[in-house]
């Protein structure tokens, strides 16, 4: 969500994996499993054409969201075929970068392999890729790796969010990540927005854009069309939680 117009302007795909017997299970409780045994690059590679597929879906039934986001791990960013598979997946489901962006976001453990990582970061940017770093401020990047790496979106996580109206410490964390980013010239998204205090604070601060259940909970992708109707008409969602 756009902080000052209040537009949504994309969305970020989230894993889930509905397994037989134990429910549906969340991205901690297979990916690392996925990454060890080897099975992540083919994960990642059908994650990234499944979201451009939806994306389409979404431009042909008239809804203009500007961008779609999706994680990217470590291990599968050095993937030799990484660059082909966003190629091909943009090229087949007709992505085109200005109309509609495919945001493909890292953990600041990438920025520890800089001089591999960036030259990967580069050719994606070349096929009109945003990157993002997602869930800053919980690794241990330098800022003068960031500063040199070429990134377009610093992702503040929902951790330094959560307190932030009532919590000095907080506060002066969010502001100075703020700050900061900016100063990199880098676009803020903050993570797990779920009060409208928290919404205002960031409001104040400057942040570009806040996420999360104060606006709508995890949604399928078929029901995307009902929550943007809503949104256009001005009422809330019917499953929004609110604190």
């Amino acid at each position: 969500m756009d902080l000052r117009s209040g537009r949504i302007l994309g969305f970020e795909a989230l894993l889930r994996w509905n397994h037989p017997e134990r429910g549906l299970l969340l991205p901690d409780q297979f990916i690392p499993i996925a990454e060890e045994c080897g099975l992540i690059h083919a994960l990642g590679g059908w994650a990234i054409d499944a979201v451009c597929a939806q994306a389409s879906r979404w431009t042909d039934a008239g809804l203009n969201p500007q961008r779609i986001s999706v994680n990217v791990s470590g291990s599968q960013l050095l993937h030799k075929h990484l660059i082909e598979t966003v190629r091909a997946a943009m090229a087949e489901h007709r992505i085109t970068p200005g109309e509609l962006d495919l945001e493909l976001e890292i953990t600041e453990s990438v920025l520890q392999s800089a001089s591999r990582s960036a030259p990967v970061l580069r050719q994606l940017r070349e096929l009109g890729v945003r990157i993002a770093i997602d869930d800053f401020g919980t690794g241990y990047s330098s800022l003068g790796v960031l500063k040199h790496m070429p990134i377009d979106t610093l992702k503040i996580d929902r951790l330094f969010i959560r307190n932030a109206p009532d919590d000095s410490d907080a506060q002066a964390i969010a502001k100075a990540m703020i700050v900061m980013a900016h100063g990199l010239g880098l676009h803020v998204v903050a993570e797990g927005v779920e009060t409208p205090a928290q919404c205002r604070f960031l409001l104040e601060q400057g942040c570009d854009e806040v996420q999360g259940h104060l606006y709508s909970p995890a949604l399928p992708g078929d029901e995307v069309p009902a929550l943007m109707a809503h949104h256009a008409a001005g009422l809330p969602w019917p499953d929004t939680t609110h604190h």
